[in-house]
């Protein structure tokens, strides 16, 4: 591994590790005097989270153009075959390492600023209107906090929109970013080193696997002003014809200066000159790059899912990648376990602070003193629904969980059953009204459905009716 692409690495993992911090900042924060001075606080420390991010980003992408400018400029004397670089490092190239740096720079403080705006909008968006805020207790903050949480951990903090209305999230910009710097700064630095010896013409690379743009380019030989009529012009190639120095984002093309008297010359003008379109010898790479991207694209797209688990399960999540592919592709029944109980956290269905452990808890337990009891008009209990879990641990703000023993004894010894009752799609339930919680189970299946908290009211009136009715 070249030393630049672990410097790549390390700045995609600076966004990665600023997108954990982020959602942490928000999630842990403390909720302590006015609501208004509260959320002050967190968008302060959301904005200092930033700026150090671009400082830090700032300092990295310098010392990453620097390098990847250095190397290719040694390679081009060294195919050039000058040893004696005169009085140095000329001015044009520090100028282009300047401009390389600057607007790899701005772009990554567009994108940060991008994240601030979403987040500071997502914050002032909640809901509270100045009234409400000048009401709200701590418990509303906490449930409001909940709720900004579970909108970024499913949509996102954000990133940069496209020309077609696209987000592209904020650790995915600054990867295409990181990478595509790498083509744009070594095919700068050969543009460069032939503008200073007078040298016209650069070869580009040619893959054993390509995309369909750069197949129709990619190893020709192109005259960098147009004077060499014999080759086509660089400039007039997609991406060089816009001054980005690469054919598109992550292209893994480069241009190296040609030296006639080392290549058959006659067949590089015929090669060059072709139509610009994909021969069918070239259909194959194709289809392999093809077969790579999807590839790549799954692994992409695996490790967003991984940091996306890693933001809802916490300190229960996988602790590497590695550990979290083996769970996911050999444990399946627990992997399941996981996913249902990530998608009701991050869909707000239960409350913030549930756990993975606790809803396991939940479900043996359920297991062990529920399934398997045969209610007092004859129904067995046979299964536990996942809404049912969600109901047990409730959502931390309009519904309050129940225990295990309360729906146990609701099952057992209901004070009221109500009547079975058949929903619009032919579902049916009956409820089953307990001292401590109110059960609702299909008749049919033996499965349950939804627990709730019987009210304390309703409780003492069935218990009173149920003496009444002894006394008769």
């Amino acid at each position: 591994m070249k030393t630049y692409d672990k410097k790549i690495s390390q700045l995609i993992n600076l966004y990665l590790r600023a997108e954990r911090r982020l959602i942490n900042i928000i999630s842990a924060k403390k909720v302590k005097g006015h609501v208004t001075d509260f959320y002050e606080s967190m968008l302060k420390q959301v904005k200092l989270e930033l700026m150090q991010l671009q400082l830090q980003s700032a300092k990295s992408s310098k010392e990453l153009v620097n390098e990847l400018y250095l190397e290719a400029y040694q390679n081009s004397l060294e195919a050039l075959g000058i040893s004696n670089i005169g009085d140095g490092f000329a001015q044009l190239h520090k100028n282009a390492i300047e401009v390389l740096s600057d607007n790899l720079i701005n772009n990554f403080a567009e994108v940060n600023n991008q994240v601030g705006r979403r987040i500071e909008d997502s914050i002032r968006n909640i809901g509270l209107t100045d009234a409400q805020m000048k009401f709200a207790t701590g418990q509303t903050i906490n449930q409001l906090q909940d709720e900004l949480v579970n909108n970024l951990i499913k949509r996102g903090i954000g990133g940069i929109t496209d020309k077609r209305g696209r987000v592209i999230p904020f650790t995915s910009y600054a990867e295409l970013l990181s990478r595509s710097i790498v083509a744009e700064t070594q095919n700068t630095c050969v543009m460069n080193v032939a503008k200073e010896h007078e040298k016209d013409l650069v070869k580009m690379t040619q893959h054993n696997t390509t995309c369909p743009i750069c197949a129709v380019y990619e190893g020709r030989v192109y005259s960098l002003t147009g004077k060499d009529e014999r080759f086509p012009k660089l400039i007039n190639i997609p991406g060089f014809n816009k001054g980005y120095n690469n054919i598109h984002p992550r292209c893994r093309h480069r241009i190296t200066p040609y030296i006639e008297k080392y290549n058959d010359v006659k067949e590089d003008i015929k090669n060059s000159n072709k139509p610009f379109e994909i021969p069918k010898e070239k259909e194959e790479s194709i289809n392999k790059y093809l077969e790579e991207q999807k590839e790549k694209v799954r692994l992409r797209n695996e490790k967003k899912e991984y940091e996306k688990y890693r933001q809802i399960l916490g300190e229960e999540a996988p602790k590497t990648l590695k550990e979290y592919k083996e769970l996911k592709y050999n444990n399946s029944k627990l992997w399941e376990d996981i996913k249902i109980f990530a998608d009701s956290k991050a869909s707000g269905r239960i409350a913030q602070n549930a756990t993975f452990k606790q809803w396991i808890d939940i479900v043996n337990k359920v297991n062990d003193k529920i399934v398997g009891i045969t209610t007092p008009n004859g129904i067995k209990i046979l299964e536990l629904s996942h809404h049912g879990v969600e109901r047990f641990i409730g959502d931390g703000e309009k519904r309050i969980g129940v225990s295990v023993e309360s729906v146990s004894d609701a099952l057992s010894n209901p004070l009221e059953i109500k009547d079975v009752k058949t929903d619009k799609l032919g579902r049916k339930s009956q409820k089953f009204v307990g001292e401590k919680a109110t059960v609702s189970i299909n008749p049919e299946t033996g499965n349950i459905i939804q627990t709730n908290p019987t009210s304390s009211k309703v409780a003492e009136k069935l218990k009173r009716r149920i003496k009444d009715d002894k006394l008769e």
